[in-house]
């Protein structure tokens, strides 16, 4: 009974920590940083196939102002994450309603030197299950709010090359929930992220950037409810937990065919490896209990192709596709009802419109389908060791603009 408890705490303090995926591959990192990358699946985005907005993913992208500039945008998530208990038929659906904002400002205080800010949002979630349902004693309410403040500074010694340094400061505040016990906390940590963006002859621009990640410790309360069977049901106590999330190195190009006409290419190496290890503490009236719930993610890779096509002076039509791999993997120690992930296939579509010489709107829509259909094995409750088959996929619109001064 106690060990059964001890891997129900681990699991749901874990997911305070893990901030588990709304609707996305790559677990529970999430991409929507630009509406007009979007609409080419982020294809060339480390290489500013998203203006402004690429500085989500490479702060070097802020060379391309030329004076001073405003830009952002709202996405808007639907994910599709029905599943099926295996031995009732039993159906769950975890589909929750999510949205999510970005803004960029850069300024050219001298002819080499650029300073900037970037706001987004790198991981969240909102994922619910009914409280009768099988999956309660792995997972009820998931709900995560990150966002990232990032001032950034840039050095262009020359037209064609900019190198750049930004200092990530993201604010996290969860609320985790299932049968058993109840999980919330925030935190505030440190990162960084390095780009350089380069265009070594006409036509042709590479951009190569590295997020160090974060490593978070989420202190908060801990709520354990009767289902539990504990003793300390109904107390709120002290709880941290913490976890290393991983490191991001990413390649985009951006090749011109012709003066209306480009392509871009990119691929991003998520280390997931480095998450290894949930280190959980809670404070009880016998003393701390210190448990280490060891994961099994792996390192993945996302890769995009797209193309943009200016079809007008002022309208831009793009399209683009992605593969995205899953670092959770199947099994009772690998993905929960909060992550039901799989190796996911993006399709894109988007335009820009400068309605303006001063002003553009973006607009981008994917549509994301698993290729196979993700299965949980439950870890918690009387249902522990029952399979689940999801459905896996999303859909995403995002609507975003730029206005340069």
């Amino acid at each position: 009974m106690q060990r059964r408890f001890k891997r129900m705490l681990v699991a749901c303090a874990a997911a305070s920590a893990l901030f588990a995926g709304n609707g996305n591959a790559g677990s529970f990192a999430l991409k929507e940083r630009s509406a007009k990358a979007q609409g080419l699946s982020f294809a060339g985005a480390t290489a500013g196939s998203g203006g402004l907005q690429s500085m989500g993913f490479n702060p070097a992208a802020i060379g391309m102002v030329e004076d001073f500039e405003l830009s952002g945008g709202l996405s808007f998530i639907q994910p599709i994450a029905d599943g099926v208990v295996t031995a009732t038929g039993e159906r769950v659906d975890a589909d929750r309603f999510a949205g999510l904002a970005n803004g960029y400002m850069g300024y050219r205080f001298d002819p080499e030197f650029l300073f900037g800010i970037s706001l987004y949002t790198p991981f969240g979630l909102v994922t619910g299950y009914e409280s009768t349902s099988t999956v309660a004693f792995d997972a009820e309410t998931s709900k995560l709010q990150t966002f990232v403040f990032a001032p950034t500074i840039a050095y262009q010694p020359d037209p064609s090359i900019t190198f750049a340094v930004a200092a990530n400061i993201i604010y996290a505040n969860a609320r985790l929930t299932s049968a058993a016990l109840n999980l919330d906390g925030d935190a505030v940590s440190m990162g960084f992220t390095v780009g350089i963006m380069w265009e070594p002859i006409d036509g042709t621009t590479v951009g190569l950037a590295y997020d160090h990640g974060y490593n978070l410790t989420l202190p908060g309360t801990a709520v354990f409810r009767p289902a539990s069977g504990s003793p300390l049901a109904g107390q709120s106590l002290a709880q941290e937990a913490s976890a290393d999330l991983p490191a991001t190195i990413s390649a985009g190009l951006i090749q011109d065919i012709s003066p209306d006409f480009r392509l871009m290419g990119e691929f991003q190496y998520q280390l997931w490896s480095s998450f290894d290890s949930i280190d959980v503490s809670i404070a009880t009236p016998a003393g701390l209990v210190d448990i280490a719930d060891v994961q099994n993610y792996e390192n993945a890779f996302f890769v995009a192709v797209g193309g943009e096509y200016d079809v007008t002076n002022a309208l831009t039509l793009r399209a683009g596709a992605a593969w995205d791999e899953t670092p959770t993997i199947n099994g009772i120690t690998g993905r929960t009802p909060r992550v039901p992930d799989e190796d996911r296939i993006w399709l894109s579509l988007g335009a820009t419109y400068d309605v303006t010489e001063h002003m553009s709107i973006d607009l981008g829509y994917s549509y994301l389908f698993a290729l196979e259909d993700p299965v949980v094995t439950l870890r918690n409750g009387p249902d522990a060791g029952t399979t689940v088959v999801y459905d896996g996929g999303a859909h995403i619109f995002s609507v975003g603009g730029s206005l340069t001064f």
